[in-house]
């Protein structure tokens, strides 16, 4: 897909009252938001078959960070946050905002549906032990590599 067509379809997503979307960043890597990425796409959107379709997801770089921001049906949305606190995650009703030159930069790709991915409280991240916090990522990656295994497998 071209950039052009990406940046048309973001924009119809921002714009549908029917859809959602969920934020998370990537780069640097936060535990937990990859697999609810996989997870979302996975075991509601399958690839591969046509409600992968109401599947949208994009990678938007912000202030030096790397996001990704999947749209979905908002009637998924339930589904979607029952995945997010299966991991340890709960969809906030916020966009990322950064300070800068004296004023507030809000995220280019949201809207008033758009959810943030967070930890819950009490989360493994805020013991702020960085071996514990590489072996989160490790063990998400194993997870991520299952997921997309089984579907691999289910599909021959």
């Amino acid at each position: 897909m071209s950039q052009e067509s990406e940046v048309r379809i973001v924009a119809r997503m921002l714009t549908d009252p029917t859809v959602v979307s969920y934020i998370g960043m990537m780069g640097p890597p936060v535990p937990g938001v990859r697999e609810f990425f996989t997870r979302l796409e996975y075991s509601l959107f399958a690839p591969d078959t046509p409600e992968n379709d109401a599947f949208q997801l994009t990678l938007v770089s912000f202030e030096g960070i790397l996001f990704a921001v999947a749209f979905i049906p908002a009637i998924r949305s339930r589904a979607a946050d029952e995945i997010a606190d299966r991991i340890g995650l709960r969809p906030s009703m916020t966009i990322p905002v950064f300070i800068k030159n004296g004023g507030l930069e809000k995220f280019p790709v949201a809207n008033e549906r758009s959810r943030t991915l967070e930890h819950r409280p009490g989360h493994d991240v805020y013991k702020n032990d960085p071996e514990l916090f590489q072996k989160l990522l490790l063990d998400e990656t194993a997870r991520i590599d299952a997921i997309i295994a089984s579907h691999t497998a289910a599909k021959h």
